[in-house]
């Protein structure tokens, strides 16, 4: 059974979690027109997850403003997936109105080349404006 929690953080914005912890965090920022898409995407069967997403997406591209931001920060992506992925961006791009402006940005962790390899094969593919950003993960210090 596919459940997700609805959070709350605003009037305008809302995130989203499954019950699964398989399945990315997702925020979805009316006022700002950004969405957030961070964490781990692992499930074996995927369709659940982004069919709701790609109903979310369509809700948020009618009240979106004039510039829409997708952000992805993943950790890792199962195969099922980034082929949902791929169909969550072109549905995007699809159903966004030529007066609006697109980016997204695909932050990966410095030196994590799978992802950055992802994110470059994504972009080919979709041939949305895309830039790739590394960060440095801090760790809690171990004593």
């Amino acid at each position: 059974m596919f459940t997700e929690y609805l959070i709350l953080e605003s009037m305008n914005t809302i995130s989203y979690k499954s019950n699964f912890s398989d399945s990315p965090i997702t925020m979805f920022d009316d006022s700002n027109g950004v969405i957030s898409i961070s964490g781990r995407a692992i499930q074996i069967d995927s369709s659940k997850f982004w069919n709701s997403m790609n109903s979310k997406l369509n809700e948020f591209l009618q009240n979106s403003l004039e510039k829409v931001s997708i952000r992805f920060q993943m950790e890792y992506i199962h195969s099922s997936s980034i082929e949902s992925l791929l169909r969550f961006l072109e549905l995007l791009k699809l159903n966004t109105k030529k007066d609006k402006c697109i980016e997204v940005e695909w932050l990966y962790e410095n030196g994590d080349e799978d992802m950055l390899e992802l994110g470059n094969f994504i972009n080919e593919i979709v041939k949305l404006p895309m830039k790739s950003v590394s960060y440095t993960h801090l760790r809690a210090h171990e004593t």
